[in-house]
């Protein structure tokens, strides 16, 4: 039996083109806190980012890593909430 699947939606591949690739921002952020700081693991993903748990070897404690959405980088009252909520 062969499966067939529904063409995919342009809208979704519009939105999805427009956002960075996830495991590159996971990479680029792993190299950016190494050292410091081990990613282990993605936790969550919403409307204003994601959110990583990391390990601070020199603390020996577990840390969340939260990450801004790079589409909202350059929205002051979205940074302003951020980090509010950091």
């Amino acid at each position: 039996m062969s499966e067939t699947t529904a063409p995919p939606n342009p809208e979704t591949l519009t939105r999805h083109a427009a956002e960075p690739d996830l495991a590159a921002v996971t990479e680029e952020l792993r190299e950016r806190l190494a050292p410091r700081i081990q990613l282990l693991e993605q936790l969550g993903a919403g409307g204003m980012g994601v959110v990583f748990l990391g390990r601070d070897p020199m603390l020996h404690r577990s840390v969340a890593i939260k990450v801004l959405a790079p589409a909202l980088a350059s929205d002051d009252q979205a940074r302003e909430r951020f980090t509010r909520e950091a």
